[in-house]
């Protein structure tokens, strides 16, 4: 039942566990067992997935989590946006998360990993006016629209070429 949710969502919260019967000493039980991955506090995804992962569906489940950790709406933006609507890029997978959230919210829920030893991705957290229509949900990361996808990653690159292959 998870394998099914999990292929168009890439992680897991643990509300959504508790709702599908998962209670939390089943779901510590699947941590210690290896069939759960913590990757922040309250979001999992099953390792078997996660291990699996190549550095491209990586990056998409970092962001994934990274986003279902916030408390408010958070985008993938930048690099990563591009990434996750297949855009081209000079490089495979960008060194860091690129995401974008409105105006005067809280990001520590997205810098701040769990009590337990997490290796979380470094992030670049940009802040500006994103209303909620502006993006689509791909594979289950919220990313901005394609424009602006466009338009934040080539804002990232040195080489002219890469900006005109992105706007293509």
């Amino acid at each position: 039942d998870l394998e099914r949710i999990q292929a168009d969502h890439p992680v897991l919260r643990r509300s959504e566990l508790i709702a599908r019967g998962i209670d939390d000493s089943l779901c510590t039980a699947m941590i210690r067992r290896g069939g759960l991955t913590r990757l922040r506090h309250g979001v999992y995804a099953l390792s078997r997935l996660a291990d699996a992962a190549d550095p491209i569906e990586r990056h998409r489940i970092d962001l994934a989590a990274a986003i279902a950790s916030a408390r408010d709406p958070v985008w993938a933006f930048g690099a990563s946006a591009a990434l996750t609507r297949s855009m081209p890029l000079p490089f495979a997978v960008p060194s860091e998360l690129g995401l974008v959230r409105g105006s005067g919210l809280d990001e520590r829920s997205l810098r701040q990993p769990s009590q337990h030893r997490l290796v979380i991705p470094d992030a670049r957290i940009v802040t500006g006016p994103v209303p909620a229509q502006s993006g689509d949900v791909l594979r289950g990361v919220r990313v901005v629209a394609p424009a602006l996808s466009a338009l934040s990653a080539a804002a990232g690159l040195t080489s002219g070429r890469w900006r005109t292959a992105l706007f293509d």
